[in-house]
């Protein structure tokens, strides 16, 4: 019988880790370029980023391989009426399952570690590596969308061409904070500076003209302003997708308490204390209910192969993963969104997903059991 069980347990874990070699590689071409796009990357900073692109994939790419591999060696081993001599010979088919939940177990408390300790450090490491070269990432979104505008920017800036350093038809606009008038300068050529020691780009503007509301003013054939720099993730950043589980669990505990001490105190809850609760409770919630979907793939995927007895795989693993990625993942995205809003308690929104699957995965593993 443990012969037996080792046979099937490594067929899935050779399956399983082939499969996840390839689509990992994909996966990490996919993140690689939403990230260069998103944040302007040059092929220096790509490569850079590569080790801490690597682990957010895992959470999507374990469950989906793990899958796979268990629809190909169960659906074969149907196929070639392996399942049946196996009953024949008295041996009930929960033990050959047993070992590739067991595999699904480790997987899952893999991912679970990967989400709360791995990922969160290495989306950092990202946002600090864009933000060491930010000089070369500003001039590279000039180029490419010839505008930058940002709400964590001060003002706006849009350009005809970028040649070099020098911004050719450069367009900076802004709100003046006391009048409320749209303040826009113009100049024929631009140059920026970024003094990341005092967190600021040093704007020099050649032949420019700056307009406040309806008046034109010529400044000059040289005019130099600061813009202040926000804060590009140099230090820790309250992003719940950074913070380990340990900081996420004393973020909770903190916000926890200060909501109970406005409730004595018979107070409004203040907004955003309110709305940074309940979307770090989700993100944990979350994190949880994402690394066991692993066990529930399985438990659905082993009995839908035995079933079907197909020997071609792919129609099998199809037939499995689409229902499963039409309803699970939308059902979790969905449960996230209500939880952040506070329609639904976190632990009933993020455990929907799983208990459809686990529901679904009772009569398919009866189904075998008896037959």
């Amino acid at each position: 019988m443990r012969l037996l069980q080792r046979y099937v347990l490594f067929d899935v874990i050779r399956a399983f880790l082939l499969t996840l070699a390839g689509v990992t590689v994909l996966f990490l071409g996919a993140g690689l370029a939403a990230e260069a796009v998103r944040r302007g990357l040059t092929p220096g900073q790509i490569v850079r980023i590569v080790p801490y692109v690597l682990p957010s994939t895992l959470p999507y790419t374990i469950p989906a391989t793990l899958l796979f591999g268990v629809v190909l060696v169960f659906g074969r081993m149907a196929a070639d009426s392996e399942i049946t001599a196996c009953k024949a010979a008295g041996i009930h088919v929960l033990r050959l399952v047993a070992p590739v939940v067991a595999l699904a177990l480790l997987c899952s408390g893999l991912t679970w570690w990967a989400l709360n300790d791995v990922i969160p450090p290495a989306v950092a490491r990202i946002t600090q590596v864009v933000a060491e070269h930010l000089e070369e990432t500003v001039y590279n979104i000039l180029r490419r969308e010839r505008a930058i505008t940002s709400n964590r920017l001060p003002c706006s800036i849009y350009v005809r061409d970028v040649q070099g350093r020098t911004l050719i038809g450069a367009t900076f606009q802004r709100i003046d904070q006391q009048s409320g008038e749209l303040i826009t300068a113009y100049a024929e050529r631009a140059t920026l500076e970024f003094d990341l020691a005092n967190r600021r780009i040093i704007v020099r503007m050649f032949d420019a003209d700056v307009q406040v509301g309806s008046s034109i003013v010529k400044v000059g054939d040289e005019h130099v302003f600061p813009i202040p720099l926000p804060d590009m993730a140099l230090t820790a950043s309250d992003s719940p997708r950074q913070m380990t589980l340990r900081e996420l669990r004393d973020a909770i505990r903190k916000l926890r308490e200060r909501l109970s001490a406005q409730a004595q105190q018979q107070k409004e809850p203040d907004p955003y204390t309110l709305r940074r609760y309940r979307r770090l409770r989700s993100e944990l919630h979350m994190r949880a209910a994402l690394a066991f979907g692993s066990v529930l793939f399985v438990l659905i995927g082993c009995p839908v192969a035995i079933i079907q007895q197909r020997g071609e795989f792919l129609g099998a693993f199809v037939s499995c993963f689409l229902p499963i990625v039409v309803t699970y993942y939308p059902l979790l995205l969905l449960g996230m969104n209500m939880s952040k809003e506070g329609i639904t308690h976190p632990g009933i929104a993020l455990w929907t997903a799983n208990a459809v699957l686990g529901v679904a995965a009772v009569p398919l593993l009866r189904r075998v059991i008896r037959y």
